[in-house]
């Protein structure tokens, strides 16, 4: 039982100039206690606020929480603070914990729960969600990134174990969804990717080393982290760039960083000073003088980790119905639910089916007569995963001394005496015996294969003249890895692919060298009680040693404390191996090595293969690289919200051509400006506008719209000017995010012009009348609305839809056409108020955009197959064209032919590139204009001039590949 002491210690107010609004929390403190004959562990709560510039530390005020037995080394600890509590990574017994834990309460309910053990005894660092209610863990010695449901208790799934190698520092951000970590490995890192996981991407690589942890401070969309190695504190964007170092400071050993208002605080283990905690401001790096927030005095105590309880921003979650059966995670617009691992999503997207089981990463061991298994978190916590819960199949041989196992077909391969066996893990456990020899099988343990670059390793030779050699399978390139003059008895090797590293037994101690032979060293920290090391197994960051028929060892190869302890239940092992299909990579086939060549998808026929290219590109004459040919006349582009992609799709002969441009992640709105042949898109991964050619070149990014705290949706062209008209959706719930009607210039001029709404999406322009209109299915009832073109005069034309997905407008009968999605009718209203008339109903089909080419409405819905032709005044004139089982859930499009070009081009803002008499914006209005500025600026007393002249706006960061400048004009 848990027992919970409450200490009140009184410290003195300690004050730091910063500047900020008020905010008020907690500081939290996870410390190892030291005592004269009981070391014990402390949670500090101090009272902290930031008001006037004042940072302030109420030490007086804070209470220490001391746990007697249990929890002893708290190495990483975040907060609910919605639903108070507490989690905990405690790295002496390798679990994580729950407390329910209230600081602002006079009489706060302790309760502490485990929540999943097994974990590594390492640089673990948690994270939360606490909008999904997810927590996430790095474990650098199993090389994974793990997300777990405190929903339901016990689900959890490994998000992250490829092209990993020792995983630290983690931080969420469930306002941008965004996961990151970082990899202290051989080549240092920090990435990023979404929340389950997908869209990962490096996002810092270059003058990194050791960035032990992370934090995100959401209202500056910045992410900041603490490298103990290069003893800095720093900061960059969410996407790596403008990396800044806020705080270097030599002789630094830090673990742990938060950000709260204008601060960052981490924690700092100094060898003179003990543990202690550090502030800084988080922009300009200024500390308190040299002086520490929190010192741990003469060593009585060890700070290990830092956060905050204080309030968090919050947004929707669309979880709380719990629509998953394992683990649901929220995203931008909807749930997305992953399965525990073991199993599989099925069809219906919500419940998952067993696959591997419980075993599906298994330590499995051998006696001479017996075979084991057990969850490979055992080697962690074998009282909870080997002690009550191995599974063990009895008097499979008498003689075994020998097993390797075959993770994909989940198969036991032993030798037992003169015969080599195999057996399933799954099912029915049959021994089948695969081939006998003449003599006891020995010794194979001491050759090593690496299938995907077809080498094997061996111990050759004899006493005093042992050595290590490698050759190519075939028996070619025979060459000498460690010498004889290096050597006493070696007895086993193993190969850590990942580190390209050998490991091996030479007498009572293991050694490591790299695969060309350099670098051969004593492996740190030894093998612990073992009388003799006889056989040997690498596991991610562990060395597995059987020892003389007594025990397995279990050494970590990413800890120098308390690195090596024994499997005291398993007695008598022969031999050890792990079942894990990530350690087994397939063997090359004609696709492993450089995808075949081939640029899109690589089809393996045998030996051979064959390329094929994503649907759109057509596969060029070399038979590699795939391509797209944009059409010129007569067709649509229209965004595959199932696929992430653009598509081009002819309006003759349903042909379809894919945008060939790598930047397409999640498109909303799409428009084709046919004046300058460009495409342009809206994204809400990126939460870019951006551009290209219709070939997909010059790619460059019009605004960042995530910039404002929001993404955008639907996009309309004013062809007199040239601006873009956007809709809003913001991404957070802080009060500088955005939420309504956006409009850019070409050039690259930004201005909000209509801030309100809940969730505004399709969007329209008349600028020869002057009026813009749009619709929000997020406001109760649901809009369509119209203003005139700068933003003001708004009314509402109709409320009696639920989901108005789409605007098509006929500019010549001042007319509009409104999807409704949930009730599937299509309305034709005029341009004043209460003009809507039901049109047309396709029931069942989500109705989504809609635009008007001629005589003729072209719509998508998410449950058709196909886009739908509607004539606008006779519905029984109805077709439908692009009917192809390839394209997924068609939302925004955009038409274009040169028999239909747009007509009433001209404005009174038509001249001067669209500014009309306007030195940057100019909005047409029903009998006039106005101009408008960008944001931040104020017009001038003239009313028509802006302070910067609308000069050429400032850049924005494009990804890695383009040429072209996010802002600039479009190329010809």
């Amino acid at each position: 039982m848990w027992t919970v002491r409450m200490v009140i210690t009184v410290f003195t107010i300690y004050e730091v100039g910063v500047s900020d609004a008020l905010s008020t929390g907690y500081l939290m403190l996870g410390s190892n206690v030291k005592y004269a004959f009981n070391d014990r562990t402390h949670l500090l709560s101090i009272p902290l606020q930031t008001e006037n510039g004042n940072t302030t530390i109420y030490f007086n005020r804070s209470y220490t929480v001391s746990y007697n037995n249990y929890l002893t080394r708290p190495e990483s600890i975040d907060v609910d603070y919605g639903r108070k509590q507490l989690y905990i990574y405690d790295r002496y017994t390798a679990t994580l914990q729950k407390l329910n834990f209230n600081p602002e309460s006079s009489n706060p309910n302790l309760t502490l729960t485990y929540l999943h053990s097994g974990l590594s005894r390492g640089e673990v660092k948690i994270a939360l969600d606490w909008i999904s209610n997810n927590l996430y863990w790095t474990d650098p010695t199993f090389r994974t990134v793990i997300v777990q449901s405190l929903r339901n208790d016990g689900n959890y799934k490994i998000l992250v174990f490829d092209n990993v190698e020792k995983p630290t520092g983690i931080a969420v951000d469930p306002i941008h969804q965004y996961l990151f970590w970082s990899d202290v490995g051989s080549l240092p890192k920090i990435e990023r990717s979404t929340l389950t996981g997908s869209s990962r991407k490096t996002i810092v690589s270059q003058g990194i080393a050791y960035p032990i942890a992370l934090d995100v401070d959401i209202l500056s969309s910045k992410l900041y982290w603490v490298d103990s190695y290069r003893d800095s504190v720093e900061r960059s964007n969410l996407d790596g760039t403008d990396r800044v170092m806020i705080k270097r400071l030599a002789h630094s050993t830090f673990l742990d960083i938060q950000v709260f208002s204008d601060v960052i605080l981490t924690t700092d283990i100094d060898i003179n000073l003990g543990g202690l905690v550090r502030l800084f401001n988080k922009d300009t790096g200024v500390d308190d003088k040299g002086n520490t927030i929190v010192r741990s005095a003469k060593m009585d105590f060890l700070i290990t980790c830092v956060t905050l309880y204080a309030p968090q921003p919050t947004t929707t979650d669309h979880c709380a119905s719990s629509p998953c059966e394992n683990i649901c995670v929220s995203e931008s617009t909807r749930p997305v639910c992953l399965c525990a691992e073991g199993f599989a999503l099925n069809i219906d997207g919500r419940t998952c089916s067993e696959t591997t089981g419980f075993l599906h990463r298994a330590l499995v061991w051998a006696t001479t007569t017996t075979l084991c298994a057990a969850d490979i978190r055992g080697i962690h916590d074998e009282s909870e995963y080997i002690t009550s819960n191995k599974t063990c199949f009895s008097n499979v041989g008498s003689n075994i001394n020998w097993i390797t196992v075959d993770s994909h077909d989940r198969k036991i391969i032993f030798a037992d005496g003169s015969d080599i066996f195999a057996m399933t893990l799954d099912g029915v456990h049959t021994k089948q015996r695969i081939t006998s020899a003449t003599e006891t099988v020995t010794g194979l343990a001491a050759l090593n294969i690496i299938p995907l670059p077809s080498t094997m390793i061996w111990i050759n030779g004899r006493l005093g003249s042992y050595q290590i050699k490698k050759a190519h399978v075939n028996g070619n390139d025979i060459q000498t890895i460690v010498s004889f003059m290096d050597l006493s008895e070696p007895r086993d090797l193993t190969v850590d692919i990942a580190s390209q590293r050998l490991y091996f037994i030479d007498g009572n101690a293991l050694k490591s060298v790299q695969l060309d032979g350099t670098k051969l060293t004593a492996v740190d920290g030894g093998v612990a009680n073992s009388i003799l090391p006889l056989k040997l197994h690498s596991y991610k960051n562990h060395l597995l040693v059987a020892d003389a028929g007594i025990n397995i060892d279990v050494v970590s190869l990413t800890n120098t404390g308390s690195a090596t302890y024994t499997l005291n239940t398993l007695a008598s092992v022969t031999d050890i191996c792990v079942v894990d299909i990530t350690e087994q990579p397939k063997q090359n086939g004609p696709c492993n090595a450089n995808n075949g060549n081939c640029e899109h998808i690589c089809i393996p026929l045998g030996i051979y293969r064959e390329c094929q290219c994503s649907y759109g590109f057509i596969l060029d004459s070399n038979k590699e690289t795939c391509s797209s040919e944009p059409l010129s006349d007569n067709f649509m582009y229209v965004s595959d919200w199932t696929h992430d992609k653009v598509y081009q799709v002819s309006l003759i002969n349903d042909a379809v051509n894919a945008l060939d441009s790598s930047t397409v992640d999640a498109p909303t709105g799409v428009l084709y400006n046919s004046i300058t042949n460009r495409i342009y898109w809206g994204d809400t991964t990126s939460n870019y506008i951006q551009s290209a050619n219709v070939n997909g070149a010059g790619y460059s990014v019009l605004i960042d719209v995530g910039a404002y705290r929001a993404h955008p949706d639907r996009l309309a062209i004013d062809d007199s000017t040239g601006n873009i008209y956007y809709t809003a959706v913001n991404t957070s719930q802080l009060p500088a995010s955005f939420t309504g009607i956006g409009i850019v210039s070409p050039n690259g001029h930004h201005r909000k012009l209509i801030s309100e709404g809940v969730s505004p999406r399709a969007v329209e322009i008349d600028p020869s009348k002057g009026f813009l209109f749009w619709t929000d299915f997020g406001t109760t009832p649901a809009v369509l609305k119209r203003a005139h073109t700068d933003g003001t005069n708004i009314v509402k034309l109709y409320s009696a839809m639920v989901w108005p997905n789409g605007i098509a407008i006929d500019r010549s009968a001042s007319a509009l056409y409104v999807t409704d999605g949930y009730t599937n009718i299509i309305y034709r209203c005029g341009y004043e108020a209460n003009t809507c008339v039901q049109y047309f109903s396709d029931p069942g089909s989500h109705l989504m955009d809609i635009k008007l080419l001629g005589n003729y409405l072209y719509y998508t819905a998410w449950n058709k197959l196909y886009i739908t032709k509607l004539h606008k005044t006779n519905s029984s004139d109805i077709g439908k064209f692009a009917n192809n089982a390839e394209l997924g859930r068609l939302d925004s499009i955009s038409l274009y032919s040169s028999t239909f070009l747009p007509t009433n081009f001209q404005s009174q803002c038509s001249n001067n590139n669209g500014r009309g008499n306007c030195s940057t914006f100019c909005h047409p209005t029903p009998n006039n204009f106005t101009c408008g500025c960008p944001d931040g600026e104020q017009l001038l007393p003239d009313r028509k001039t802006c302070p910067n002249g609308g000069r050429q706006k400032t850049a924005v960061p494009v990804p890695v590949g383009s040429s072209v400048l996010p802002g600039s004009l479009p190329g010809p």
